[in-house]
């Protein structure tokens, strides 16, 4: 068959060979495959197939991961982007609005001598 190898397509030749029994069905325990015109490959022999073996249930258990301090992830962190300076516009002071206090009128009182 063809395969890409480095962006480039390859033929390759697989031999599959020494069939064996294994609970009532035959599977392949050799397996050769090397580029087509060239000797040099891989070999893979296989030996021991089980079907449906009884796994313990403890070997799926996501392991557990030390919380790590903040300061360490914020390091870690992916860097962000550069955002383009962009100058700002110079705020108008704001007038405090204040208002004209009124006069307060005061009776004149009459001083007494």
């Amino acid at each position: 068959g063809k395969r890409k190898m480095q962006g480039t397509d390859v033929e390759t030749e697989t031999t599959i060979g020494d069939y064996k029994e294994v609970e009532g069905m035959m599977f392949p325990f050799s397996i050769e495959s090397h580029m087509k015109g060239k000797p040099a490959g891989q070999s893979i022999a296989i030996e021991k197939i089980e079907l449906n073996p009884k796994l313990d249930s403890a070997s799926f258990v996501m392991p557990l991961v030390a919380e790590k301090p903040k300061e360490a992830e914020a390091q870690k962190a992916e860097p962000q982007m550069a955002q383009p300076a962009v100058a700002e516009k110079p705020k108008k002071a704001e007038a405090k609005k204040t208002q004209p206090k009124k006069a307060q009128s005061k009776k004149a009182e009459p001083k007494k001598p």
